[in-house]
């Protein structure tokens, strides 16, 4: 009895200095979680080339960084703007590019718009393959007639800028935004960027047919040496003395991931080559 009262209170006792918790052998393991040590924090979004707290200060420092973070590697580009009416859609343009460094790419643009809009109840393609100085073109009109063409030594191509860097820079540069976010992926920063306020700048992208533009809206992702992944642009407009709605998307992905393959209409390109 003297044993067993001894035997209790011996476990009573570990049990209070938490020998449970350590000991090896019987018991319960635990595994122990180590400390989370934090990310240094991210330098404020004004060390961003061209742009201060809330709008851009230097268009052309920016431009210039979006490029250049861009210009060594591949990328895949997106971008659609939709012009909404009170009846429906009016007018869908989108932009779909595969690039690679400056010598090889693959462009597509496609506009579909209603009957009221400019282009008249239609749908037209144009398609753009170019490496290494060989140039190959697609068109396809509204009634799905292709035309093509092509040419070799051509220096650059035709798409002067794949990364759209002005397009880019005017919806930033019309609305004023805080940073809602700051997030490291991979050793880099990455910047969350939203704002509703208007600035003194025109937003010259708008399409030609709309005036009264208003309720100027943006949502961003940039990163801290200037590249720009992601912009949302939304706005009121008028249009044939109706209100229509616009929103404008833009998405850089898969960098460093893309590789430019042959379009299907290549070798009908290539038969209107001579020489």
């Amino acid at each position: 009895m003297t044993h067993r009262r001894a035997a209790v209170a011996l476990a009573l006792l570990c049990l209070a200095a938490g020998c449970g918790e350590t000991a090896t052998g019987g018991g319960v393991d635990e595994t122990l979680t180590p400390a989370t040590v934090p990310e240094p924090t991210p330098a404020p979004v004004d060390r961003v080339p061209g742009l201060g707290k809330a709008s851009i200060v230097d268009e052309r420092a920016l431009v210039t960084a979006h490029r250049a973070g861009l210009a060594e590697t591949s990328y895949q580009l997106n971008r659609e703007r939709r012009v909404v009416g009170p009846n429906g859609t009016l007018d869908v343009v989108t932009v779909n590019a595969s690039v690679a460094g400056g010598d090889a790419y693959r462009v597509s643009r496609v506009e579909r718009s209603a009957a009221e809009w400019y282009t008249a109840a239609s749908s037209v393609r144009r398609d753009v393959w170019y490496r290494n100085g060989h140039l190959r073109n697609r068109y396809v009109d509204a009634d799905r007639e292709a035309t093509y063409w092509g040419s070799n030594g051509v220096e650059n191509g035709p798409v002067s800028d794949p990364t759209r860097a002005r397009l880019v820079m005017n919806a930033l540069g019309a609305v004023r935004f805080r940073v809602t976010d700051a997030t490291r992926v991979n050793g880099t920063v990455r910047y969350r960027l939203a704002g509703t306020g208007r600035t003194d700048r025109e937003l010259t992208g708008a399409p030609s047919l709309l005036i009264d533009i208003r309720n100027r809206s943006l949502t961003a992702t940039i990163r801290a040496d200037g590249v720009v992944l992601a912009y949302t642009l939304r706005y009121e407009a008028t249009f044939k003395q109706r209100a229509v709605w616009v929103e404008e998307r833009y998405t850089v992905s898969r960098l460093g991931r893309v590789r430019i393959t042959r379009p299907s209409w290549l070798a009908a390109a290539n038969e209107t080559v001579t020489g």
